[in-house]
């Protein structure tokens, strides 16, 4: 990979699930982990967001952003697709993805909390300047990521089985109770059932 090499970070924004302030801080903590390995990139959202709050500007207003950017896509070597949750539904990315496809320069998709292959020792658009420390820091940051993921379905997990627990004693109550406690019973029952059922559905 070229010293003179530039990325362009294409996110997700205004559809992001969890409104676009908190799709800012992962847009954010994903462009730096690109930075931390020395990869040069521009990511439209972490620079217009800021103008656009303290400006007082539209910050959904294509007609602004894009005519922006467009020079910036000229200029850049290539895109990185960060695949947040609802990219998928993402009007600016897909203007995007379209012009460097259009333009026959690389496109790259990134997982986020993950370092693109592509940028990794032997892949394609690895820096050769990167150093055995880099090398290892990106390895303890991936180590990391796997780590807090794993801890986290655990997590998941555990309270899943609480829940179903949960359940479990309810159903006893339930069927061990008198008439007259039945209906409180079955509402606890039902209040257990549903909370379990929640949380299998969570992603």
């Amino acid at each position: 990979m070229s010293n003179n090499t530039l990325w362009y970070v294409a996110s997700p924004f205004s559809k992001y699930p969890d409104g676009i302030e908190e799709a800012f801080k992962v847009v954010a903590r994903e462009t730096a982990r690109l930075v931390k390995r020395k990869i040069p990139v521009f990511s439209p959202i972490t620079h217009t967001y800021p103008i656009a709050l303290y400006g007082e500007m539209d910050q959904l207003d294509h007609t602004i952003w894009l005519p922006c950017d467009e020079p910036m896509m000229r200029a850049c070597t290539g895109i990185i697709m960060l695949r947040m949750e609802s990219w998928e539904k993402s009007y600016g990315m897909q203007v995007e993805y379209d012009t460097f496809v259009a333009s026959g320069k690389p496109v790259v998709w990134m997982i986020p909390g993950e370092v693109p292959e592509e940028f990794l020792p032997g892949g394609k658009f690895h820096h050769a300047e990167t150093t055995e420390e880099d090398r290892i820091q990106a390895m303890g940051e991936n180590y990391r990521d796997e780590a807090d993921r794993f801890f986290d379905e655990l997590e998941r997990l555990s309270e899943r089985e609480r829940l179903g627990r949960e359940v479990i004693e309810a159903a006893k109550r339930f069927s061990t109770c008198q008439d007259g406690d039945r209906l409180i019973a079955e509402h606890d029952l039902n209040n257990a059932v549903a909370a379990l059922t929640a949380a299998e559905v969570e992603p």
